[in-house]
């Protein structure tokens, strides 16, 4: 990492955790002092400390990441827990029984194979980025898409995607999932709007993806 990046990576952290400065120094076990000039990248950290300040943040992350996937795990409704690359690293019972597999079979499922949450999510994914999802922002994410489940049954879903974790470079969404019918599904695509993100950037984003126009994404904030 540049002097830069660094600053930006410690006081990042420091935030996520709703820490002072001083109560990060001593974390780290540095004076207040010192984890000031990192932070202003005025100092950079030595090659050691650098390795102590990444395990601490990779830590933490870890306890974070393996909370997220026992929230989903144990959810009663239709939840997913995906990567920032889309990967699925958790679902739960009443998901994996949606598309007609063991829990164990979607686990770690990504893009470059069929997918679950079918070929809007890396629509819904793109709209997040541009809304500052991953830069810190909190969005909401809320799409359409239609997929088959592993029986050929085609399904109508309405999606929610939730970041549960922005922290050290490490991303979470959380994604839970209803069954629509075909009339609601059609409904909301012949009005123009499948993907709808709320962000701290902007106040929605309505994203036209209707099929008579497939190239044409028409943006508007409402």
């Amino acid at each position: 990492m540049t002097m830069v990046s660094w600053a930006s990576f410690i006081k990042s952290f420091r935030l996520d955790q709703e820490l002072t400065q001083k109560e990060a120094a001593e974390l780290l076990k540095v004076s207040q002092p010192t984890l000031s000039r990192w932070e202003s990248g005025r100092q950079v950290p030595d090659m050691r400390t650098r390795r102590r300040i990444q395990r601490l943040v990779d830590s933490h992350a870890g306890l974070r990441n393996r909370l997220a996937r026992e929230v989903v795990a144990r959810s009663l409704c239709a939840q997913a827990l995906l990567d920032q690359d889309l990967r699925i690293r958790a679902v739960s019972a009443r998901f994996a029984e949606l598309f007609g597999c063991e829990p164990g079979e979607l686990e770690t499922r990504s893009l470059e194979g069929p997918h679950p949450l079918g070929t809007v999510a890396q629509e819904a994914l793109e709209a997040a980025q541009r809304a500052g999802l991953g830069q810190g922002e909190l969005a909401l994410v809320e799409c359409l898409g239609e997929t088959l489940n592993a029986e050929g049954r085609r399904l109508y879903l309405r999606q929610l995607w939730i970041p549960v974790i922005i922290e050290g470079g490490h991303l979470r969404i959380r994604v839970e999932v209803l069954p629509v019918t075909r009339d609601y599904y059609e409904g909301r695509r012949s009005a123009g709007t499948r993907v709808q993100v709320l962000s701290l950037w902007q106040q929605a984003e309505a994203v036209d993806m209707r099929a008579a126009a497939p190239a044409t994404r028409r943006l508007t904030s409402f």
